[in-house]
């Protein structure tokens, strides 16, 4: 008697399998030798996809709901997140190291309670990036050499042109950075209130502010903020009349060719126009960029107007070699940091650490623009033209009183702050940390960690957003323009 063969039996799962190979165009023999089942069950299969499809689907929800019960992290999952924080550094221009990937799955991993023994390792790395089809270029190198060679090189050119064609007081350089613009030292009451209540984000407030002034310090064009969409509810009735500050609203506060291209023609060329037609004529500019060129297009910028010369620096030079980051955005900093507190040391209710926390929960957009235009205006005309001397090939004499002026800052903020209830603690250390906190890649990389980890929890990690148009433009919000 022949021995009758036993009947395979199906997973939910691999059922499911069955019906995606099928619609992927598989051939019957393919499956039926894959999985070792007969044609009439292959035919159940087909004909009872609505209910599998029901219950995979119901399957997949427990398993997910199971996870986020126990804080069990797949693998899987952790890579999906890790991968869409890469796509959305990227779409914010923030090119991420291997090093800053492996750190940020482990800083994930540990957010969501993993695996324990998850390591992320050279090897994972490697993976990785297989799996995402990452090539070399796609992730920047650890450790990029910037050659002093380069940098003579520009110098050089740079100088060259001024001799020929440029006098310095139509020389420009224009930077933008962002800066956590509601943060307070470590060791106040603010800080720690909100960092036991879990609330830091509140301290994590940015915005991206743009910065312009010429190479003898004469003029400076007022600060263009950009602050997030959420912001600019409060900036319905702004009186912009207070001050010059000019305010754009767009999503994260991001920076893009749309703002720029309207503050290069609505304020760069107004400004420098109405200056040089005091002196009854227009005279040759040069505007110096950096090297962000996903934010505008030399070319056209160079069609505006026939007197104005736009240049960038090299990618081979570090943008931290701009005038503008030699020390004028960070004693732009510091001041803008010493109104805040100027601001709290003033109110009248302040007199318990509730009262300083409280009014500092309340600084909203109107005050964030009115410490910039404070804060820019004390920034002094000798640092605006001490800053250029590295490029125009000048003896740097001035590091010492810069030093000076760093530690007087410091001095005057920490007694401003030793007079606000729950603020006494703070030191010389903790108010530098301070002044220096803005490190922009690490800001929109710690946003968009927070953005994707959220949406995880959210589960909606699935819904990676692949598009990288930045062309958004400001938003159309309710706030009148700032002139």
């Amino acid at each position: 008697m022949m021995k009758r063969k036993s009947q395979t039996v199906l997973s939910v799962e691999k059922k499911h399998d069955i019906i995606r190979m099928r619609e992927q165009g598989a051939n019957r023999t393919l499956i039926l030798q894959k999985y070792g089942i007969t044609v009439s069950c292959l035919g159940n299969i087909y004909t009872g996809h609505a209910e599998i499809e029901r219950l995979f689907q119901a399957k997949t929800l427990d398993i997910s709901r199971s996870r986020k019960r126990t804080g069990w992290l797949h693998v899987t999952d952790l890579e999906k997140i890790v991968y869409q924080l890469y796509l959305r550094c990227r779409q914010n221009r923030i090119q991420m190291t291997g090093s800053e990937i492996r750190k940020k799955a482990l800083e994930i991993n540990e957010k969501l309670k993993g695996a324990p023994d998850f390591k992320a390792s050279c090897l994972w790395l490697d993976n990785f990036r297989y799996r995402h089809r990452m090539t070399d270029d796609d992730v920047r190198k650890d450790f990029p050499i910037r050659t002093t060679d380069a940098m003579d090189n520009f110098k050089t050119c740079f100088n060259k042109l001024l001799k020929d064609e440029f006098t310095l007081e139509n020389v420009y350089n224009v930077v933008h950075t962002v800066i956590m613009w509601k943060g307070v030292p470590e060791k106040t009451s603010m800080f720690n209130r909100a960092k036991k209540a879990g609330n830091q984000q509140m301290l994590e407030d940015h915005i991206t502010a743009l910065f312009c002034a010429n190479a003898t310090g004469c003029h400076k064009l007022p600060i263009l903020i950009i602050g997030s969409i959420g912001e600019t509810q409060g900036l319905y009735n702004l009186n912009t009349e207070a001050f010059s500050t000019i305010y754009r609203a767009n999503v994260n506060a991001k920076m893009n060719s749309n703002i720029f291209n309207e503050w290069f023609r609505k304020y760069f060329l107004k400004s420098v126009i109405e200056r040089q037609m005091k002196k009854g004529r227009r005279e040759k500019t040069l505007l110096l960029l950096d090297n962000t060129k996903l934010l505008y297009d030399l070319n056209d910028l160079n069609r505006k107007d026939k007197f104005v010369t736009v240049i960038s620096i090299p990618l081979s030079i570090s943008p931290l070699r701009q005038p503008m980051n030699c020390g004028i955005i960070a004693s732009f900093k510091r001041k803008f940091r010493n109104q805040l507190v100027i601001t709290l040391a003033s109110l009248p209710l302040c007199n318990t650490e509730d009262d300083v926390i409280d009014m500092h929960d309340k600084l909203d957009m109107w005050d964030c623009c009115s410490f910039a235009y404070d804060a820019w205006s004390y920034v002094d005309d000798a640092i605006l033209r001490n800053a250029w001397d590295a490029i125009l090939e000048r003896d740097v004499l001035w590091s010492g009183q810069y030093s000076i002026k760093m530690k007087y800052d410091a001095v005057k903020t920490i007694e401003l702050l030793h007079s606000l209830p729950g603020c006494e603690r703070c030191d010389e250390a903790s108010v530098f940390n301070w002044f220096e906190m803005d490190e922009t890649c690490d800001i929109i990389m710690k946003i968009c960690t927070n953005e994707v980890v959220r949406d995880f929890e959210d589960r909606n990690v699935d819904r990676v957003n692949t598009n990288f148009d930045d062309e958004a433009g400001p938003s159309h919000s309710k706030v009148s323009k700032m002139s």
